[in-house]
């Protein structure tokens, strides 16, 4: 999976989750990162707490609010089998 956090969290970045041996592969013949900055700490922070957000972890339900309706609406897409 890859997925960036500029919209969806109002940073800048972002990463690609998968097995360690995918990860592995991409290091070693994509690279792209030995050119590539580190997310500063304000971005990275930025993150954090949009995270919490979502989460709940900051006393609201503001996240969960937002989320659901989004998750309810692409649950059909994520039933597919891709193969």
């Amino acid at each position: 999976m890859m997925e960036t956090f500029t919209k969806s969290f109002g940073s800048c970045g972002g990463y690609i989750a998968g097995s360690k041996e995918l990860i592995q592969y991409l290091k070693y013949t994509c690279p792209a990162h030995l050119y590539a900055t580190s997310i500063s700490p304000p971005a990275a922070q930025q993150i954090i707490s949009a995270i919490k957000v979502i989460i709940g972890e900051d006393g609201s339900t503001q996240g969960l609010q937002i989320i659901l309706p989004c998750c309810k609406q692409s649950r059909p897409v994520r039933l597919i089998n891709l193969g």
